[in-house]
């Protein structure tokens, strides 16, 4: 059997035997809009009989015994200095890492926090980005020239302070760092369509959305109970990337609709 020559140097060179521009990541967007109408008693009966059903539990092992475990708790119990990252951004750029042994913490009181912290300092290559609240950044693209010339420098940082905070399965055993763009992965949202900001549910829509593009921990930061999800979706100041992103998201009915 004949091969060709581009496919035989692949194969000596130890290379895939296809090549993709992006990697994506499967997210079950529903699990995460569950978890935020939890915080609300008001919930449409028909999206509570729609949401419920796709969240699924793991139980892993720790020293404590068997936890519950489910990929919402990365993005709720994440560090402090990623408050500000959105889920979007989240999924595309987050990375969980377990710690090295030596580097392992247990639960310890307040009074114990500064003791020994040089023991727990880390260099971090700037391949990683820390606290990036706006990850789009339109002056990237001026500025790489001039951080290609420029060698890459090591941030030493106390890598206690990437874990995930209490309540977390992993917590002091694992730790979350924020990649570059070009890292990143492209969300491939499953468990059913996004909702279209056109027609339908128009508090669902808007629910979604601040889902997505709005940082939080609990449904409640997402909006006060006063007001609706209507009223928080105008109220929040997406920016440029995320408006654009959200007629992006109804393409496919546009086309359904032509």
């Amino acid at each position: 059997m004949e091969i060709g020559a581009p496919m035989a140097a692949a194969y000596i060179l130890g290379n895939p035997d296809h090549y993709t521009s992006h990697r994506f990541q499967p997210v079950y967007w529903k699990s995460y809009v569950s978890e935020v109408l939890k915080s609300y008693d008001a919930v449409n009966a028909n999206e509570r009989i729609d949401l419920d059903h796709t969240e699924k539990l793991v139980l892993q092992k720790t020293k404590r015994g068997y936890s519950g475990y489910t990929p919402i708790m990365d993005y709720i119990y994440r560090s402090d200095i990623y408050k500000d990252v959105n889920l979007y951004d989240w999924i595309r750029l987050s990375r969980r890492s377990a710690l090295p042994k030596e580097k392992i913490f247990k639960d310890t009181d307040d009074s114990n926090e500064d003791e020994s912290e040089t023991e727990h300092m880390t260099d971090i290559d700037t391949d990683i980005n820390l606290a990036e609240s706006d990850l789009e950044n339109d002056t990237r693209v001026e500025n790489e020239a001039d951080q290609a010339e420029t060698p890459k420098k090591k941030k030493t940082i106390d890598i206690r302070k990437l874990t995930f905070t209490k309540g977390h399965p992993q917590y002091g055993t694992h730790y979350t760092t924020i990649v570059k763009e070009e890292f990143g992965v492209v969300p491939n949202f499953t468990g059913g369509a996004l909702p279209r900001s056109d027609s339908g549910d128009r508090e669902f829509y808007c629910t979604t959305m601040l889902t997505l593009f709005k940082p939080w921990r609990t449904g409640l930061d997402l909006k006060d109970n006063q007001l609706t999800w209507d009223d928080a979706f105008h109220q929040h100041g997406f920016s440029n990337r995320q408006l654009q992103l959200m007629t992006f998201f109804n393409i496919c009915y546009e086309c359904y609709d032509a």
